[in-house]
């Protein structure tokens, strides 16, 4: 069975950082804001969506990771996977926006992935903690997802965790392990 990962969670929860560990091992990861990060937020989760629809039809796996804020966004990624028979993992970050904004705080725009400025960020959190807080968020408590509250938990961790969960650890030696990225290359 082909697999994929989702990864959602508040801006500077740490999405990146475990997605940087995933391509460590050799996973391919697929990350909203490195994609797309000019397009307006409709145009580009549909971007992103259309994005991963068009990679699970053609039998590739890898960990797709953004905000996944919006209940409805979340459902409509998972039917898309499971309707071409994939297993899913989702790992979500719900961590103390306090603590988030302090980590944004400490960032320097030129050094993030993101090429967001801390303003931006803030405001990212705070529109974060209006909608998400409003929201039925009840399908975070069942099916594949992973809910990350505890903010010492390292990246490094986390990505062995979902690694290991989706199979796709090849017992921490990832010598002539090929991503599909790679594979794909390959032919």
């Amino acid at each position: 069975m082909k697999k994929i990962g989702i990864i959602g969670g508040i801006p500077g929860s740490g999405k990146s950082s475990v997605g940087k560990q995933l391509r460590q091992k050799g996973i391919s990861v697929f990350e909203i804001d490195e994609l797309y990060p000019d397009l307006p937020g409709e145009e580009r989760w549909a971007t992103f969506k259309d994005q991963f629809e068009k990679l699970v039809k053609e039998g590739r796996e890898g960990v797709f990771i953004g905000s996944f804020r919006i209940p409805n966004t979340r459902k409509e990624f998972l039917e898309i996977a499971e309707k071409h028979g994939y297993g899913i993992s989702g790992l979500f970050f719900d961590l103390d926006p306090k603590l988030v904004t302090e980590r944004i705080k400490k960032r320097s725009g030129e050094d993030s992935s993101h090429r967001m400025s801390k303003e931006r960020y803030e405001e990212s959190v705070q529109k974060w903690n209006e909608q998400f807080s409003s929201q039925d968020n009840k399908d975070l408590e069942y099916g594949p997802w992973t809910v990350v509250k505890d903010p010492e938990i390292t990246p490094v961790k986390l990505a062995d965790e979902m690694a290991r969960h989706l199979n796709w650890q090849k017992e921490f030696n990832i010598e002539g392990y090929l991503s599909p990225d790679q594979e794909l290359a390959r032919r």
